[in-house]
């Protein structure tokens, strides 16, 4: 975890016991294991799996042909054992039967509600990663001409497939949420866009029917700006599995015609004003949309409660999106 996030987490006490149950839970299909020993540590808190993001994989170590281990992390063993040159390098490792391995693996995204604001919850982030063999240290077909040849070459042979060590998961951060956007809003001037996005739930019909942890998660990242500032972007990420119909053909249909449309979507998606929150984030809505219910709500058409007109209203006098 990098020390910006790691400033905004929740507390040192619960993410060392988090750590230590993730730790001790061997991965299954249905992550039973993960939650019962979540559930064991930090009984105050039911967490809840709400999303799983796979297909994903980073650079390993190094092994030799039995797998025995002979360095964690590849970029750092090359470069100390290069000492500056890749002949260096070559002269020392070229005979070595060496592979380097990679992980394969899933972020989970877990909640656990902490009360009724859009913001009050604990979001905690684990891996379920496997180390497979990936390829030679050194190819039998082209020596490299550079360190990067042998960190990260654009083009290489796969070694046979081979598990170094079984499934395990990998306390990636736990993040008190409520904290982070209060932190968040600290050094912005004004409302960030996820700030406006959980207060337009908090304020809208959504949250009378479904608390937003059990429909979305947040993916965090951190950036370095123009200027070397770090900074961290937030995009909600939605845990709906259906897929819901599109709306971005052209024309869209005005009136009651449009209203049975986003209905239509809010139901499928579970929760109303859905077609908003998904206009946000995802392609899939059209902002169009938003702009002809504008029109029919401020003409002869109502099909809109009023807290969710209001909603409507400010995003239409300031837009943004996520």
């Amino acid at each position: 975890m990098t020390d910006l996030l790691c400033n905004w987490s929740a507390s040192p006490d619960i993410a060392d016991v988090v750590k230590k149950a993730c730790h001790c839970a061997v991965p299954v299909a249905d992550h039973a294991a993960l939650l019962n020993s979540l559930q064991q540590a930090i009984p105050e808190y039911e967490f809840q799996l709400m999303i799983s993001r796979g297909g994903w994989h980073r650079m390993g170590g190094v092994v030799d042909r039995d797998g025995s281990r002979i360095a964690d992390h590849l970029e750092e063993w090359v470069v100390k054992e290069a000492d500056g040159s890749v002949q260096n390098f070559l002269d020392n490792y070229l005979e070595s039967d060496y592979y380097i391995t990679r992980f394969q693996g899933e972020t989970h995204y877990l909640v656990a509600s902490t009360g009724p604001r859009a913001c009050d919850f604990l979001q905690l982030e684990v891996e379920a990663v496997q180390e497979m063999v990936e390829r030679r240290l050194i190819s039998d077909d082209e020596l490299p001409d550079s360190l990067e040849d042998i960190i990260d070459p654009m083009e290489y042979a796969f070694a046979e497939t081979k598990e170094i060590a079984g499934p395990r998961y990998i306390f990636r951060r736990i993040t008190s949420v409520a904290e982070f956007i209060t932190n968040l809003a600290a050094i912005h001037e004004g409302k960030s866009n996820i700030e406006r996005f959980l207060q337009s739930w908090d304020n809208s019909s959504a949250s009378e029917h479904a608390l937003f942890c059990h429909h979305w998660v947040l993916g965090m990242r951190e950036f370095t700006d123009a200027y070397g500032e770090p900074g961290v972007s937030v995009k909600p990420i939605t845990t709906c599995v259906n897929n819901p119909p599109e709306l971005n053909q052209l024309p869209l249909p005005r009136g009651s015609k449009l209203a049975i449309l986003i209905h239509d979507f809010d139901r499928q998606v579970g929760y109303p004003m859905a077609w908003f929150f998904f206009m946000l984030t995802h392609m899939s809505v059209s902002y169009h949309v938003a702009e002809s219910i504008h029109q029919d709500l401020m003409g002869a058409y109502a099909y809109l409660p009023q807290r969710d007109l209001r909603i409507l209203i400010d995003w239409y006098d300031n837009p943004y999106s996520l």
